[in-house]
Protein backbone atom coordinates (compact mmCIF):
# COMPACT_ATOMS: atom_id res chain seq x y z
CA UNK A 1 0.00 0.00 0.00
CA UNK A 2 1.37 3.59 -0.89
CA UNK A 3 1.52 6.00 1.50
CA UNK A 4 -0.82 8.12 -0.34
CA UNK A 5 -3.80 5.45 -0.44
CA UNK A 6 -3.07 5.03 3.51
CA UNK A 7 -3.75 8.97 3.96
CA UNK A 8 -6.53 8.73 1.48
CA UNK A 9 -7.69 5.98 3.78
CA UNK A 10 -6.69 8.12 7.22
CA UNK A 11 -8.51 11.17 5.78
CA UNK A 12 -12.23 9.56 5.57
CA UNK A 13 -11.19 7.30 8.70
CA UNK A 14 -11.15 10.75 10.24
CA UNK A 15 -13.94 12.13 9.12
CA UNK A 16 -15.77 8.97 9.99
CA UNK A 17 -14.82 9.60 13.47
CA UNK A 18 -15.92 13.28 12.97
CA UNK A 19 -11.87 13.86 14.41
CA UNK A 20 -11.20 17.88 13.30
CA UNK A 21 -7.61 17.75 14.26
CA UNK A 22 -6.76 14.40 12.60
CA UNK A 23 -9.15 15.23 9.19
CA UNK A 24 -6.90 18.56 9.15
CA UNK A 25 -3.73 15.91 9.50
CA UNK A 26 -4.52 14.13 6.87
CA UNK A 27 -6.12 16.91 4.55
CA UNK A 28 -2.81 18.35 4.59
CA UNK A 29 -0.73 15.19 4.32
CA UNK A 30 -2.62 14.29 1.37
CA UNK A 31 -1.62 17.56 -0.28
CA UNK A 32 1.76 17.55 0.47
CA UNK A 33 1.52 13.95 -1.45
CA UNK A 34 -0.31 15.23 -4.75
CA UNK A 35 -3.47 14.00 -4.20
CA UNK A 36 -6.55 15.58 -5.94
CA UNK A 37 -9.25 17.29 -4.81
CA UNK A 38 -11.10 14.65 -6.38
CA UNK A 39 -9.54 11.73 -4.61
CA UNK A 40 -9.63 13.82 -1.25
CA UNK A 41 -13.10 14.04 -1.73
CA UNK A 42 -13.44 10.62 -2.49
CA UNK A 43 -12.52 9.80 0.53
CA UNK A 44 -14.49 11.63 3.10
CA UNK A 45 -17.90 10.58 0.99
CA UNK A 46 -16.78 6.90 1.85
CA UNK A 47 -16.40 8.76 5.69
CA UNK A 48 -19.02 10.44 5.64
CA UNK A 49 -21.24 6.65 4.36
CA UNK A 50 -19.36 4.84 7.21
CA UNK A 51 -20.68 7.65 9.84
CA UNK A 52 -24.18 7.85 8.69
CA UNK A 53 -24.51 3.54 8.83
CA UNK A 54 -23.29 3.47 11.85
CA UNK A 55 -25.44 6.08 13.08
CA UNK A 56 -28.94 4.37 12.19
CA UNK A 57 -26.91 1.25 13.58
CA UNK A 58 -26.42 2.74 17.03
CA UNK A 59 -30.01 4.72 17.15
CA UNK A 60 -31.90 1.18 15.74
CA UNK A 61 -29.88 -0.30 18.74
CA UNK A 62 -31.10 2.36 21.34
CA UNK A 63 -34.75 1.87 20.33
CA UNK A 64 -34.45 -1.52 20.82
CA UNK A 65 -33.01 -1.47 24.08
CA UNK A 66 -34.89 1.59 25.19
CA UNK A 67 -38.04 1.98 23.72
CA UNK A 68 -40.24 4.57 23.70
CA UNK A 69 -43.65 3.18 24.23
CA UNK A 70 -45.97 6.52 23.68
CA UNK A 71 -43.75 6.92 20.50
CA UNK A 72 -45.58 7.12 17.15
CA UNK A 73 -43.22 8.24 14.14
CA UNK A 74 -39.78 6.63 14.98
CA UNK A 75 -38.39 3.81 13.35
CA UNK A 76 -35.79 1.56 14.56
CA UNK A 77 -33.67 2.67 11.76
CA UNK A 78 -34.53 5.83 12.91
CA UNK A 79 -36.31 7.99 10.00
CA UNK A 80 -39.29 9.52 10.77
CA UNK A 81 -40.37 10.60 7.87
CA UNK A 82 -41.12 6.72 6.44
CA UNK A 83 -42.77 5.70 10.16
CA UNK A 84 -45.82 3.66 10.25
CA UNK A 85 -44.33 1.51 13.19
CA UNK A 86 -42.57 2.14 16.50
CA UNK A 87 -39.21 0.24 16.63
CA UNK A 88 -40.82 -2.81 18.77
CA UNK A 89 -43.62 -3.22 16.21
CA UNK A 90 -41.07 -3.25 13.34
CA UNK A 91 -38.71 -5.51 14.88
CA UNK A 92 -41.53 -7.96 15.70
CA UNK A 93 -42.38 -7.93 12.26
CA UNK A 94 -39.08 -8.73 11.36
CA UNK A 95 -39.21 -5.16 9.22
CA UNK A 96 -36.08 -3.53 11.51
CA UNK A 97 -32.64 -3.18 10.17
Amino acid sequence: MTEAVRELIALGAAFGASCEPWLKHHATKSRELGMSDAAMREAITVGRMVREVSGKTILGLADKLIPDAGATGTTCCGNPSEATQTAPEKEKSGACC
